[in-house]
């Protein structure tokens, strides 16, 4: 209730918990009725007047067409109006940056990341078979390093943040990195640990890492799954040396085919992802923290077919691509390996100041 702006509430009577039903379910609030039980009444007025049955009549048509603005996490200004409603889970846009987010965010959202979502991704997201599914990003991720190196070419200590079962940390490991992990998942903690990689399990906030230790820190597709990003950017500032990098990877919700698509795109999934980039949004988050941007642009990606056909399936079990998505697992067909790239994700690289 304390979410509630009573003073933009401009009506009585009955209407007014209409509306007031109304805004508590953008919040996310669970609503239910309790009949109240009165006595028949036999002659005298009705208790309802003309005046509330006129604006009971004509509230819930002003509601449909009213935007209820809301604060963007970025902006911080009342430019974000609602956008859509998935899964149960309602998502804003701000009408300035671009930012597409979900409020509220969900409670306990970190336990998604279980075995499931790296091998199964029976709940409609995550991953068929993660270490088949990753080899695909090779290429791509060596071509993110390819860029860094030219910016950074003394090679010394790296974070990989999200880094899951440590497949990244083995590619930097090779090209002379010295890398340390963090990830929220204690499934994929531990199998990067049994890789022998230094592996922390949980955020990046509460992982105990001393500040100005790493010249190079890392969050590939990771910033849309985070419930503050802003917090956990802060803390990459904190963990960085000077002038140490940071470098993302995330899609962008102000590519053409994002607003193409508009509410059916295809990465709007939640409790997955909860906060989706522009790349103008996300620039101006890392300058507020004292970041400075040096790059952003494009690297096409790869993907097995059976990861494709998963991402497109969502979680339309019963559509043609979801029984697709089920032939294609353990299968020849399913591993191979297709480019997959609708310039819908960027990279930025930002340089601590």
């Amino acid at each position: 209730m304390r979410k509630v702006d009573f003073s933009k509430i401009d009506i009585s009577g009955y209407a007014f918990l209409i509306e007031l039903k109304y805004l508590l379910s953008k919040e996310g609030a669970s609503l239910k009725e309790i009949p109240i039980l009165l006595k028949n009444r036999r002659g005298g007025e009705s208790k309802i007047s003309n005046h509330i049955i006129s604006e009971g009549v004509f509230a819930p048509w002003k509601m449909i067409f009213k935007k209820i603005n809301r604060s963007c996490p970025v902006c911080e200004k009342k430019t974000a109006v609602f956008f859509t409603k998935k899964n149960s889970f309602n998502f804003f846009r701000c009408n300035d940056c671009g930012l597409i987010f979900i409020s509220p965010v969900p409670d306990n959202n970190l336990k998604i990341y279980s075995s499931d979502y790296f091998s199964g991704a029976k709940n409609g997201f995550g991953y068929v078979d993660y270490e088949t599914d990753k080899r695909a990003m090779s290429s791509s991720l060596n071509s993110y390093l390819d860029k860094i190196e030219k910016i950074l070419p003394k090679k010394g200590n790296l974070l990989d943040v999200g880094t899951a079962t440590g497949f990244f940390m083995e590619i930097a490991d090779k090209r002379g990195w010295k890398t340390k992990g963090v990830e929220f998942s204690e499934y994929a903690a531990q199998k990067a640990r049994d890789k022998k990689l230094d592996v922390r399990t949980g955020t990046l906030e509460n992982a105990g890492l001393e500040e100005n230790s790493f010249n190079l820190v890392t969050l590939w597709d990771v910033v849309e799954h985070l419930s503050n990003p802003k917090a956990t950017l802060s803390s990459v500032y904190r963990v960085l040396k000077k002038d140490g990098l940071i470098a993302i990877n995330t899609p962008d919700s102000g590519s053409f085919f994002a607003r193409i698509l508009n509410k059916r795109w295809h990465l709007i999934v939640p409790p997955e992802h909860l906060f989706l980039f522009s790349q103008k949004s996300l620039a101006k988050l890392l300058k507020e923290i004292g970041f400075e941007t040096l790059l952003i642009g494009r690297i096409g990606k790869k993907f097995t077919m059976q990861y494709a056909v998963q991402i497109l399936a969502g979680k339309k079990e019963k559509s043609a691509l979801s029984r697709l998505a089920k032939i294609l697992v353990n299968n020849r067909l399913g591993k191979m390996i297709i480019p997959f790239s609708l310039g819908d994700n960027f990279f930025l690289l930002a340089r601590k100041n």
